[in-house]
């Protein structure tokens, strides 16, 4: 998720941990949120920020936290970008226009 840019919120964190292990071989692998945050609050190279509500993350302590913000209005993209996209939708027929919920599945699909 550091790699990605993404902040390891405990709900994306356990879809993460799941896909890796399904790569691995363990399809039978689960983990609650609450067993997943009591596991990362016992590591020492790991700070848990509470975050809003049940909505918690954690971080590795003394690496540094360069994370998108999902949430900002911001566009970091240049039009032209946003030009190409909509040619490149526009191109695809309705059968390949289906995604999955969520925008962390959304962006599986789409890489």
């Amino acid at each position: 998720l550091y790699r990605d840019q993404l902040r390891p919120y405990g709900r994306i964190l356990r879809k993460r941990l799941a896909e890796l292990a399904h790569e691995a071989g363990r399809k039978d692998f689960d983990i609650s949120a609450k067993d997943l945050r009591a596991v990362c609050a016992s590591c020492p190279w790991l700070r848990i920020d509470e975050g809003e509500g049940s909505d918690w993350s954690v971080e590795i302590v003394g690496r540094l936290a360069n994370f998108v913000d999902v949430y900002s209005p911001e566009d970091v993209y240049p039009e032209a970008f946003w030009q190409q996209a909509a040619i490149y939708f526009a191109s695809l027929g309705d059968s390949s226009m289906v995604l999955p919920g969520g925008r962390y599945s959304c962006a599986q699909v789409l890489m």
